[in-house]
């Protein structure tokens, strides 16, 4: 009875470990140079940290993970495509964070002030979710993939 226990804690942790590697976004490796994307690129007119460059892609279809999106911006640093940036509104939240729970497991949740991030630190990108509750908008979901 102790080796099927123990079997079977073996496939269920192998099940928590294969997680999908997430080495690009859209196609684009992390790490691609701008001059290899740059005509397929515009810039966005928005406001970026840590000294990114924030651009779309030209004639992007906004849908992401079958989801219909309102905005994504690719982000470049030194010249390197680094992160991507997905805008959607707040009735999508519980849906986005059900399709990345199944695809790298439970998330971490941080609740900051106003703001909660739903968190996945995987060996080759961060995912954090935001949900921002005070978006007049409705876009109150941000989806950040950042590469490593």
């Amino acid at each position: 009875m102790k080796t099927i226990y123990t079997l079977l804690a073996l496939f269920m942790s192998m099940g928590l470990f294969a997680q999908e590697e997430l080495t690009s976004f859209r196609g684009w490796e992390w790490g691609t140079s701008y001059n290899e994307l740059e005509s397929q690129l515009t810039p966005a007119d928005t406001r970026t940290t840590l000294g990114m460059k924030p651009f779309h892609k030209i004639d992007e279809e906004l849908n992401f993970e079958g989801i219909d999106v309102d905005n994504i911006i690719y982000l470049f640093k030194r010249n390197k495509f680094v992160a991507a940036t997905v805008a959607m509104h707040n009735d999508h939240l519980d849906e986005i964070i059900k399709v990345f729970t199944e695809k790298y497991g439970e998330p971490k949740v941080v609740e900051a002030f106003v703001l909660t991030n739903h968190e996945w630190h995987i060996p080759t990108a961060d995912i954090v979710i935001t949900k921002i509750p005070s978006a007049s908008n409705g876009i109150g979901v941000s989806v950040q993939i950042k590469g490593k």
